[in-house]
């Protein structure tokens, strides 16, 4: 079972912070998605353009879907990434 249960998935957001050029992902509340938040916290800081960091930010969120509809963990990617065909799925 992933960290994101299937009816956990549509929920997931981004949000843009208040006065200041941050997004974060929001909708659950697990390790995963504070994962996530953290990459885009530590993205942040190097100056990009605000429309590249929500771009991030809904590429993750695309990611997190997947897993959970593929009932997959974040230490697979590693394997799926090698056998295309199941990612295109």
């Amino acid at each position: 079972m992933t960290e994101l249960q299937a009816m956990e998935v549509p929920r997931l957001r981004v949000e843009r912070i208040a006065a200041a050029q941050r997004f974060a992902i929001r909708g659950a509340s697990t390790p995963l998605v504070a994962n996530a938040n953290a990459f885009l916290d530590a993205v942040a800081t190097r100056g990009l353009a605000a429309m590249t960091l929500r771009a991030y930010a809904f590429d993750l969120i695309i990611v997190l879907r997947w897993l959970a509809r593929n009932n997959r963990t974040v230490d697979q990617l590693e394997h799926i990434a090698t056998d295309k065909g199941e990612w295109l799925q």
